[in-house]
């Protein structure tokens, strides 16, 4: 049985459709892009990681506007890049605590050890959604988000 479609416009109804348009093939390849970009994510977090840990174990070295240079140039770019790209990849809290240690490199306050325990503190954070992402939504994160809450 057909019905008939009084509201769609006659050019419309004989127009065969096709099994793969332009976009439809764009889409999937974006698709298989993201995908793969995926399965390289969490290589790229622990990197990340890494070079929080380090720029922060430097900057402890030093002080002044030394110690500033430091967490400027070696902490904020990865936490940068963890904002931008955790919720990308299903990490949304990764994506909180990058942005919560770049407002407090950007606030202009001194670098002080309070700061540099802060960062400590979203790095163990981030080293916990990563060895638990299964508890991404769960209480483990609740006290992450909570954290993060109190010290905006």
């Amino acid at each position: 049985m057909t019905t008939e479609h009084n509201d769609i416009p006659d050019i419309f109804k004989n127009v065969a459709p096709r099994e793969n348009s332009e976009a439809e093939e764009l889409q999937q390849r974006a698709q298989a892009v993201i995908h793969s970009l995926a399965e390289s994510y969490l290589d790229n977090v622990h990197t990340q990681i890494h070079d929080l840990k380090r720029g922060i174990q430097e900057a402890r070295a030093l002080s002044g506007e030394e110690r500033v240079a430091t967490v400027k140039n070696q902490i904020f770019k990865p936490a940068h890049d963890m904002k931008g790209q955790g919720t990308t990849f299903g990490y949304p809290v990764l994506t909180a605590l990058g942005a919560h240690i770049c407002a407090l490199i950007r606030s202009g306050k001194m670098c002080d050890e309070s700061m540099l325990n802060a960062f400590e503190a979203d790095v163990a954070d981030m080293e916990t959604v990563i060895k638990f992402p299964a508890y991404s939504d769960n209480e483990i994160l609740a006290g992450i988000r909570k954290r993060l809450e109190e010290n905006a």
